[in-house]
């Protein structure tokens, strides 16, 4: 990896997380699993910026932690259950989002 792109991601990544913070928890981080939650968002959406071609490895990642979410929840583990499914959703949220510019540019969508 470059220099030049690390200090990119390191500079992204402190722009986003503050941002994610406050949209996700709403400045009252009441737990540990939320503080975690909002890394994973930034460091995904960080890296996103910086490396596109890690789309396919977040989107694996999603399905992987939507997969742990069944499980948990036929476990009776809801809460855990919850948190897996949101980052899961939360991750591709991000992706879906980094894709949206080559979806117009290869005309699948004409107006936004």
């Amino acid at each position: 990896m470059k220099k030049g792109k690390i200090i990119k991601f390191i500079s992204a990544f402190f722009i986003i997380f503050p941002l994610i913070f406050f949209a996700n928890t709403t400045s009252l981080a009441n737990s540990e699993v939320i503080l975690l939650q909002n890394l994973i968002f930034s460091v995904s959406l960080a890296s996103l910026l910086i490396w596109p071609y890690l789309k396919k490895y977040y989107l694996i990642l999603c399905l992987i932690l939507i997969i742990v979410m069944v499980f948990l929840s036929t476990f009776k583990l809801l809460e855990a259950a919850d948190y897996a499914g949101s980052t899961a959703f939360g991750i591709m949220f991000f992706v879906l989002l980094i894709y949206l510019p080559v979806l117009v540019r290869r005309g699948h969508i004409n107006e936004l």
